[in-house]
C-alpha cells in the first residue's frame, strides 16, 4: 500500500524565498524558485519531518483569527522555522507532564518585570524542558508569537 505524501498539496513556488534567505532560514541560491521544493523540504526536515508539515501550528477557532491579507505560505514557513530552531537547540532536560502549574505561570510572569526578564525566562523554561525561541516574523504573517506543544520532534 502506498501512503499519500503529506506534502503533495504544497505549491512550492509560493513561499517568500527572498525574505527567508535574507533571514538565513534557507540557502540563498541563484534562481531560488527553481530549487523551491528542495529548499522547503529541507526546512520541513529540520522542523521535524513530514509528520509536522501539516500540523496545526497556529490557533484557529470558529471565529476567523487570521488576517484576510495573511500569506499562508509565509505563516507556514515561519512556524516551520520556529520548530527548526527549537530542534537545533533543545533544552538539556525533557519536559515532564504537569510541570506547568498556576504557580509556574506566575513565576514566568514575574520575570517580565525585570530588565533581564527575557533571558531569565529562557533559563527558567529551559530547566523545565520548554524551549523559548525568538524568530522574526515574515512580511504578511500578521502574528507576533506562537506556542507549541508536543509537535516539536525530539522534545
Amino acid at each position: 500500500m502506498v501512503l499519500d505524501d503529506p506534502l503533495a498539496e504544497i505549491e512550492w513556488s509560493r513561499f517568500p524565498f527572498k525574505d527567508m534567505a535574507k533571514r538565513g532560514w534557507i540557502r540563498d541560491v541563484p534562481k531560488l524558485p527553481t530549487q523551491a521544493e528542495g529548499l522547503i523540504r529541507d526546512l520541513i526536515e529540520r522542523a521535524g519531518g513530514a509528520e509536522v508539515a501539516n500540523a496545526v501550528l497556529y490557533r484557529k477557532n470558529d471565529q476567523v483569527r487570521r488576517n484576510a491579507k495573511t500569506n499562508p505560505y509565509a505563516l507556514q514557513a515561519w512556524c516551520w522555522q520556529i520548530l527548526a530552531t527549537a530542534n537545533k537547540n533543545p533544552p538539556k532536560v525533557s519536559y515532564e507532564s504537569g510541570a506547568v502549574t498556576l504557580e509556574f505561570l506566575k513565576q514566568v510572569a514575574r520575570l517580565s518585570r525585570l530588565e533581564e526578564g527575557p533571558r531569565q525566562a529562557k533559563e527558567f523554561l529551559d530547566k523545565y524542558g520548554i524551549p523559548l525561541v525568538i524568530v522574526p516574523h515574515l512580511p504578511r504573517t500578521y502574528l507576533d508569537g506562537t506556542a507549541s506543544g508536543s509537535v516539536t520532534a525530539g522534545l
